[in-house]
């Protein structure tokens, strides 16, 4: 999807009113909103992409757990590397 077309020029509102008035005091309310909603975006472009962000999102979300749990910083920085190679190699 553009970002110019109206669908999107309602989407943008819509998603961003959303963000800041249902959900404002609740920020894993607001991360699950912003995830669904750059699915709905995604689908609405090419349908077929869901399945490689749905991948993306589970394999970056649990390398954010073992960030979150690794104490040394160097181990840290590893799996950073490893999420970045992950995503990258997708988009190659």
């Amino acid at each position: 999807m553009l970002f110019n077309p109206p669908e999107f020029l309602l989407f943008l509102p819509i998603v961003f009113g959303l963000y800041w008035s249902v959900v404002q005091c609740n920020l894993r309310a607001q991360n699950v909103l912003l995830t669904r909603a750059s699915y709905v975006l995604y689908s609405w472009w090419d349908w077929r992409f869901l399945g490689l962000i749905a991948f993306s999102t589970v394999a970056d979300y649990i390398v954010g757990l073992r960030i979150d749990s690794a104490s040394i910083n160097r181990a840290k920085k590893q799996w950073l590397a490893v999420s970045l190679l992950f995503t990258l190699g997708l988009l190659c």
